[in-house]
């Protein structure tokens, strides 16, 4: 496919939410325990470290008709989908991961303590969100564009993620794969759609 962009952020720019880590691992009180807080801003130093950001992406043309969406050479069934691009005849489609060393990085942490495990899957996951929120940022600077919507949520069949990453080359482009089971690997990965308004 013709127009894949490929995309790195500049360094250290992208930081994961301590309260948004805290929130994935279920701690709901406004003031964490400083013990706990001292060990999240302690994996937190080493996921920044870890993370090798890279993302690539398209711009697509976008058909709707009821609830089949055709992108680009891609089609797909899904009314919640349909719905967040109805009015768009274009759309991004794309492929980010924070890389393979932060999985190293949670597999070591989980032997060390299954704390500090938890800690570094749930900063690892913060860690990618503010990785694509930077991405949308870049691809709406100059556009209008719809909330990023990734297969697996709502009626969008996750194995679209296939079709998404054979699109996008991201396997030799990002190193990015999934496995049988619909898993992306890296585990901190994202493949999202994008609607352009018009």
């Amino acid at each position: 496919m013709n127009g894949i962009e490929l995309y790195y952020p500049v360094g250290g720019e992208i930081v994961p939410d301590t309260r948004e880590a805290l929130r994935y691992i279920g701690v709901t009180s406004a003031v964490p325990d400083d013990k706990l807080l001292s060990a999240v801003e302690n994996v937190k130093t080493e996921i920044v470290r870890a993370a090798k950001y890279a993302a690539c992406y398209a711009s697509v043309s976008c058909v709707i008709s009821d609830d089949v969406i055709v992108l680009g050479e891609l089609s797909v069934r899904s009314k919640a989908l349909a719905k967040n691009l109805r009015g768009c005849s274009r759309a991004f489609v794309f492929a980010a991961t924070a890389g393979a060393e932060i999985d190293r990085l949670i597999s070591r942490e989980m032997v060390k303590s299954p704390v500090r495990g938890l800690i570094a899957d749930s900063l690892g996951s913060s860690a990618i969100e503010a990785f694509c929120n930077n991405l949308n940022g870049k691809l709406s600077e100059n556009i209008k564009t719809r909330p990023r919507f990734s297969p697996g949520y709502g009626d969008f069949d996750i194995a679209f993620q296939k079709k998404l990453i054979q699109m996008l080359d991201a396997r030799r482009k990002i190193g990015l794969s999934l496995t049988d089971s619909c898993m992306m690997t890296p585990s901190k990965s994202v493949t999202a759609v994008i609607g352009i308004e018009t």
